[in-house]
């Protein structure tokens, strides 16, 4: 995992520079697969290191959100590698 996710929420704030190049970090790929939503919140969950809780207190959403939103994310991508391998 990151360094940002030992960084208090309050201070996420004073942070976003680095969380935002951490995130850039994620294939551009992603963007085409999932929502913005969805995009969001696997970027912040995968490639920023963020917990689901302080995922949920950033946006302001119930965990169980997050939560369902990263899984269907999850499903997303699963289906769209499976779909590449079947055109090949």
């Amino acid at each position: 995992m990151t360094d940002l996710q030992h960084i208090p929420l309050w201070e996420l704030e004073m942070h976003e520079t680095a969380l935002d190049a951490k995130l850039d970090t994620a294939p551009p790929y992603l963007r085409d697969i999932l929502t913005p939503t969805q995009y969001k919140y696997y970027v912040y969950y995968i490639y920023g290191g963020l917990k689901l809780a302080d995922i949920a207190m950033y946006w302001d959403v119930d965990v169980t959100t997050v939560c369902r939103t990263i899984k269907n994310a999850k499903k997303r991508i699963l289906a769209y590698y499976e779909t590449q391998l079947k055109e090949v």
